[in-house]
C-alpha cells in the first residue's frame, strides 16, 4: 500500500519537469526543406494566404507553455518568398524582415548576429518586448528566394535558457 502514494507523488512531480527533460519532437513539413524540434508535438494551423505572387498554402506550427511564471512560445511557418525580393543582397532582406518583426512586436532590438546555417545567410536577433516583459529570439535563414524563420517568444530571462537554445539550434535545412 505504501507504493501507491509514492507512485502518485512521482507522477505529480514529473508533470513539473522542464521541457528539457521531455522527449522533443521533430517537425519536418513535407517538401518545405527544413526541420526543427519542439518540446512536444506542436499545434498545426493551415490556411491559404494571399500574397503578391498569388494564393499559397500556409502552415504555422506553434508550441506554447506557461508554467511557474515562465512563458514559452515556439513557432515556425512554411518558408515564404519575401515581398519584392528579386535577388541582390540577402543581408538587406534579412534587415527588412528583422525591422518588420521589431515593429510588429513593438520591441527594441537588443542584439543580433550575422551567421550562416548550412552555408546560407542567416541572422539570430534578440528583441526585447517591454510591454509584455518578454523577449523574442528570431532566427532567419535565406536560401535562394525562400525565407525560413524560427521564433521563440519567452519570458524575460529565458532568451538564453536551455529550451530556447535547443529550439533555435535545432533548425536545419534539408534538400528540396
Amino acid at each position: 500500500m505504501r507504493c501507491l502514494p509514492l507512485a502518485l507523488l512521482l507522477v505529480i512531480l514529473s508533470s513539473f519537469a522542464p521541457a528539457t527533460a521531455q522527449k522533443w519532437v521533430e517537425y519536418k513539413p513535407q517538401g518545405a526543406g527544413f526541420r526543427l524540434e519542439f518540446p512536444q508535438a506542436p499545434d498545426i494551423m493551415r490556411n491559404d494566404a494571399k500574397t503578391g505572387s498569388g494564393v499559397r498554402p500556409m502552415e504555422l506550427a506553434i508550441f506554447e507553455s506557461r508554467r511557474d511564471g515562465v512563458s514559452l512560445t515556439f513557432m515556425t511557418a512554411l518558408p515564404e518568398r519575401p515581398t519584392g525580393f528579386t535577388g541582390g543582397d540577402p543581408q538587406a532582406v534579412l534587415d527588412r524582415v528583422r525591422d518588420d518583426t521589431v515593429s510588429w512586436v513593438n520591441g527594441r532590438l537588443r542584439e543580433e548576429k550575422r551567421i550562416t546555417v548550412d552555408g546560407q545567410p542567416a541572422r539570430r536577433s534578440v528583441i526585447d518586448i517591454p510591454e509584455d516583459h518578454k523577449v523574442c529570439v528570431l532566427l532567419q535563414v535565406l536560401r535562394g528566394d525562400q525565407l525560413y524563420k524560427a521564433i521563440a517568444v519567452v519570458s524575460a530571462g529565458q532568451e538564453n535558457g536551455a529550451d530556447t537554445k535547443r529550439f533555435i539550434d535545432s533548425f536545419a535545412l534539408l534538400p528540396l
